[in-house]
């Protein structure tokens, strides 16, 4: 009744014009009892015609048909008018098979309405304009398309670009992301180009045969007076479609609905967590792009109630007459952000880049320790309460911060945080968008012509991280973001299962989503298990679904490695038996080079079964690091085996990719004379406790054959040591124990030495099952 009688004033502007028509969504009930989500064709004071969805949307985070009921087609029907007639279809009915506006235009519809409910996902945007487009292109007429704009109160943002279409082209276009509640766009329309563009013979032969739609017929005209010339009206010239990047798309969408979100919950302001890593750097650049829009909307003077809504939020008394100058100024007064770091385990190259970020956007910033578990549990809460209030806010105004999470929907899909930590907040910005695109997008705010954010270059190129230095995300998670978005595309929009995507970590995590915080909805594959991803939060164990991806990895060849064929090497180390390499290997071997060494016999003694051991340790068998990379001792060069910094970024770069697991040393050694006793003893200490407490041993130890001819290429021994992951080896050199040990016994015992650092792979041959060990 409310929105009846609602609409019902609405109309009353419709009284002076002689074509003036308005389109009006409202909920209508029968005597049934059903309700039906009617669209009310308003001419002039008059209720034309209620037009129900035949197809009311069901998919994603939509849930027309479980609220609504539909119609069949031939409930519809269309408006007559003197000189044309018009239809109307609803939001879903667009991306259906069999659209009505194809049935309205074989029955003579010249103009389509649609008045949408089209919420924002990236990339979205082209496929609503070319069903628009596509939609009057073959049969051609007029299709005016107008979308909610702005936050509706729940997760989705609806990002307009209301259009106007004529035979396939576009003649008016509306702004995907503004700040304001209505937008209006008009065009001008030959009708005699739509009867023009419509005749032809194939076209006329399906009029025949489609069914006809009951006409409401009313007494008015679309068109001018016949006798009326007005020489400045013609057709509204075509124009390109304006597209938005990806990249604003995230720096505009969730801006826009984070300020409909503030002035709507009638609160202060936000309250960030700031890590400095890329997750939270993208949160609080999309504050500052918020910032920004608010700024720019109030300079144009077109929506006056976005600075009264700034300063109601900013506390101001009701006569001020403050005018923000900078979005700065803005963020000072709405934006406060804190680097909530650990003693041990925060980096200070992460606490000074969330400073510094802070800084350039005008966020208040706070900087402590989170140390004790009392104070990590109620900081972010308790700090929300009284910063406002330090602000320039008047004595008593109302409102607290709303607290922001920055926990990506890769991460949500893996399940990489920990539940009521990153998880918990009001809202979270960026919990729909992808890593991938992220760094996209901080790179897009990096360049000058954009936001011009020159710092956040170094967020970019500083390794992903939880701040459990010095493991790294990648590491952590066992895959990288580029594969977490692929699965979570396979998963959510090819509807794969777990056969499809051989993929077994999906669900392990699954039960965290029930406590993920709200965030703004942007992709297809997005995780929100309360409206969009509505599936359980435990799942069985799927032993048949896995034995089927063991048996066909089996049919390929091999049960749990890679074949050395199907990937790329550049530089391959074998530790042959008396077999030679399999026929298929030696194709690809371009040149060799050999070394013979004499490896004693108890090394050898069940070495595949030792080694397979090493290369997939159970979870508690891997030694934790020691820490030596918080604070690492480092020299100008690694030609001791010192910690360089040239070798401590490629150890950075290396511990990201293949070097996530177990690694190998070869070392080719050549002793000064009479020190190969000094050596030993650094080898004791090795096995003692060097390198044994971080995972280190030594595989294979062999003196070097001098065969007749190459003379041992002047080395006298030969050895394989192992490390768990590249970090384990790292955090040793960077040890003031190693160091000790290092210069002790074995730089001075050395003449010259090699060391090649491999990861492992197994090659079996088809028929006998000899193999040679990479």
């Amino acid at each position: 009744m409310d929105a009846w009688t609602t609409s019902s004033r609405t109309t009353q502007s419709c009284i002076h014009g002689n074509a003036c028509r308005r389109s009006l969504n409202i909920p209508t009930g029968h005597p049934s009892g059903c309700w039906y989500a009617g669209e009310a064709q308003v001419l002039k004071e008059n209720y034309a015609e209620p037009h129900v969805p035949v197809y009311p949307a069901e998919r994603g985070s939509s849930r027309g048909g479980a609220l609504f009921a539909s119609l069949n087609h031939q409930d519809d029907a269309l408006i007559s008018t003197l000189d044309s007639a018009l239809g109307c279809e609803t939001c879903e009915e667009l991306f259906t098979p069999q659209a009505p506006h194809i049935a309205m235009g074989l029955d003579g519809c010249e103009i389509y309405t649609n008045s949408s409910g089209s919420h924002h996902e990236l990339r979205k945007l082209h496929t609503r304009v070319e069903l628009i487009v596509s939609a009057t292109l073959k049969s051609g007429g007029i299709y005016l398309y107008a979308n909610q704009q702005g936050c509706d109160g729940d997760r989705l943002y609806y990002d307009g670009c209301t259009l106007i279409v004529a035979n396939g082209k576009v003649l008016a276009q509306g702004s995907q992301f503004s700040l304001n509640d209505v937008e209006v766009i008009t065009a001008t329309i030959d009708l005699e180009e739509v009867r023009s563009y419509r005749e032809h013979k194939s076209r006329a032969m399906q009029t025949r045969v489609q069914p006809k739609y009951e006409c409401i017929e009313v007494e008015m005209s679309l068109s001018s007076e016949v006798d009326e010339i007005d020489l400045l009206l013609h057709p509204s010239p075509s124009r390109a479609v304006v597209y938005n990047t990806p990249e604003e798309e995230i720096a505009y969408g969730p801006a826009c609905y984070l300020f409909d979100y503030l002035r709507r919950s009638k609160q202060a302001g936000f309250f960030l967590p700031l890590s400095g890593g890329i997750d939270s750097c993208a949160t609080a650049v999309i504050a500052h792009s918020m910032t920004r829009l608010i700024l720019k909307t109030i300079k144009s003077k077109n929506n006056p109630q976005v600075l009264v809504d700034l300063h109601r939020i900013c506390g101001e008394n009701e006569d001020s007459t403050w005018e923000p100058k900078t979005p700065q100024e803005i963020a000072n007064r709405i934006f406060c952000t804190a680097y909530m770091g650990m003693e041990k385990n925060s980096s200070p190259e992460t606490r000074k880049r969330a400073a510094d970020l802070a800084e350039v956007i005008g966020a208040n910033h706070l900087d402590f320790d989170i140390d004790p578990v009392y104070d990590a549990q109620i900081n972010a809460y308790t700090l929300a309460q009284p910063l406002p209030q330090i602000n320039g806010r008047r004595e008593g105004a109302p409102g607290s911060l709303l607290v922001l999470g920055s926990a990506n929907v890769d991460e949500q899909i893996r399940g990489y945080y920990t539940k009521y930590d990153c998880s918990s907040a009001n809202i979270n910005p960026i919990g729909g968008i992808s890593k991938t695109d992220l760094k996209g997008f901080i790179h897009w705010a990096f360049l000058k012509e954009n936001f011009g954010l020159g710092l956040l270059q170094k967020s970019l190129d500083a390794p992903p991280t939880a701040e459990l230095e010095p493991l790294t995300e990648d590491y952590v998670q066992g895959m990288t973001y580029n594969e977490l978005s692929v699965y979570g595309r396979m998963r959510k929009i090819d509807k794969l299962g777990v056969y499809g995507m051989w993929e077994k970590l999906l669900h392990i995590n699954r039960h965290k989503m029930t406590t993920v915080t709200p965030a703004s909805h942007m992709e297809a594959y997005g995780v929100n298990d309360n409206q969009f991803d509505m599936r359980p939060f435990l799942y069985p164990s799927f032993k048949w679904a896995y034995k089927k991806i063991e048996r066909s990895i089996k049919q390929m060849g091999a049960a749990d490695k890679l074949l050395a064929q199907n990937i790329h090497w550049d530089l391959l180390l074998t530790l042959p038996n008396s077999d030679p390499l399999p026929t298929d290997l030696q194709k690809l071997v371009r040149h060799q080079w050999i070394v013979h060494a004499g490896v004693p016999s108890r090394l050898l003694q069940n070495f595949e079964a030792k080694n397979a051991q090493l290369l997939h340790p159970n979870a508690g068998d891997v030694p934790e690091l020691t820490g030596s990379l918080t604070t690492p001792r480092t020299a100008s060069s690694s030609q001791d085996l010192e910690l360089s910094p040239e070798l401590k970024e490629w150890v950075s770069k290396f511990g990201n990719q293949e070097g996530r697991g177990a690694v190998s040393m070869l070392n080719l050694l050549s002793f000064k004379e009479g020190k190969k006793a000094e050596y030993l003893k650094y080898g004791a200490e090795f096995a003692k406790s060097i390198g044994s407490r971080r995972g280190g041993t030594a595989k294979i130890v062999g003196t070097v054959v001098r065969q007749e001819g190459d003379g041992g290429e002047g080395w006298d021994e030969v050895a394989l040591a192992h490390y768990p992951s590249i970090w384990h080896f790292a955090d040793m050199l960077a040890s003031e124990d190693y160091q000790i040990v290092n210069r002790k016994y074995r730089v001075g015992s050395l003449r010259d030495t090699f060391i090649l650092c491999t990861t492992e792979i197994g090659v079996e041959k088809d028929a006998d099952k000899n193999h040679a060990k990479l």
